[in-house]
């Protein structure tokens, strides 16, 4: 499964509250997805509202295993992405 298909599924997911701003500005997760791939291997929950995700980062010269604690936040009956802490360097 391609993770974040183009940085669209990543920006529907983000808080209303971030979109727009740094890393959830759709300019540049467009940019960063178009050029690098990210696939998701497993979920897990980690605590209340963090789950532990990790993944592959495919970039032009090397191959990452990623891992990282996701934040989420119920939000007019959607679960969005409030923060992503990178746990390895990712």
């Amino acid at each position: 499964m391609k993770f974040y298909e183009d940085g669209i599924l990543y920006l529907r997911a983000a808080s209303q509250l971030k979109r727009g701003r740094g890393n959830f500005n759709p300019v540049a997760i467009r940019r960063y997805y178009s050029q690098n791939s990210l696939q998701l291997t497993d979920v897990l929950f980690w605590a209340e509202n963090v789950y532990r995700a990790e993944y592959t980062l495919t970039t032009s010269t090397r191959r990452l295993k990623c891992v990282s604690l996701v934040s989420v936040v119920l939000r007019d009956g959607q679960t969005l992405i409030e923060r992503i802490k990178a746990l390895n360097g990712c």
